[in-house]
């Protein structure tokens, strides 16, 4: 009896299998489910509260100023944009000045810790992507509050773990990568924002949608699968033509969208009010 059972199950298991890679019902999985764009989204949320020409706004960690021009071209308000390394910093002036935007956006060097301005400078913060590397979250979000002006709104987006990345797994991105593992808690960051005296307006769950978005816009996740494997199938030849740093750098970001894309990590966009 036993026997026909295990029998009658993997029968059942090979139908399947039979089936998956392209007949019915597995083909639906192959339609697209319109994924959103991280940025648009979050542009399209800073115009609902009410960004306009008069408005100051602080892009924290601003990288390259890609962010930071977009906002000020789309609003028409002044944009100060700020990060710690001093070459994003002049490839973002460089853009700036190339789209002639100077009058209205300006760099300066500095930390989210220790934000290079005085009390209640802004109407509004942009934050996005950054806040994982932040050692000191908690003080960070304080600055945040202290340059917000009262009423002011904080943009942010981020990405926790979810139940299915493995400890072995997180340790394999934060470490190459600079990512503070315990702002990957939602527990921990919603405790930190609290903290600083910020409520919560809106909590809208991305999950990996960006990483779809990006891959039905030019397959960047199946070009770096196919990198993860060549990488890992013949590590010695990368690390000895790549460095080893560099390798494992590598490595760990495009596993960094990967577990994006199947779960492991999701994407969160908050509105925050002071």
């Amino acid at each position: 009896m036993d026997k026909d059972t295990d029998s009658f199950k993997l029968d059942k298991i090979y139908q399947y299998l039979w089936a998956a890679h392209d007949e019915a019902p597995f083909t639906l999985l192959d339609r697209s489910l319109n994924p959103r764009s991280s940025t648009v989204f979050m542009l399209d949320f800073i115009r609902q509260v009410g960004v306009n020409e008069d408005s100051s706004l602080l892009d924290i960690g601003c990288g390259r100023g890609n962010h930071t021009i977009a906002l000020a071209d789309r609003f028409g308000c002044n944009i100060t944009g700020i990060d710690l390394l001093a070459s994003n910093l002049e490839l973002a002036r460089k853009a700036t000045v190339a789209v002639r935007l100077t009058s209205r956006v300006n760099f300066r060097q500095g930390s989210i810790e220790s934000i290079p301005a005085d009390d209640e400078t802004f109407d509004y913060i942009w934050c996005r992507d950054m806040l994982i590397h932040v050692a000191e979250l908690k003080q960070g979000l304080k600055e945040c509050s202290r340059v917000l002006r009262p009423g002011g709104t904080m943009l942010i987006y981020t990405t926790f773990r979810t139940e299915w990345l493995e400890m072995k797994e997180m340790a394999r991105v934060c470490d190459p990568l600079g990512i503070i593992m315990r702002n990957l808690s939602p527990d921990y960051f919603e405790q930190a924002m609290s903290d600083a005296g910020f409520e919560i307006l809106i909590r809208e769950m991305m999950g990996g949608e960006q990483i779809e978005f990006l891959e039905e816009r030019d397959r960047r996740y199946s070009k770096e699968l196919i990198r993860i494997a060549r990488m890992i199938r013949q590590r010695e030849r990368f690390v000895r033509e790549m460095g080893e740093e560099c390798y494992q750098t590598a490595l760990a970001l495009y596993h960094w969208g990967i577990y994006q894309l199947l779960g492991k990590l999701s994407s969160t966009v908050y509105v925050l009010k002071k």
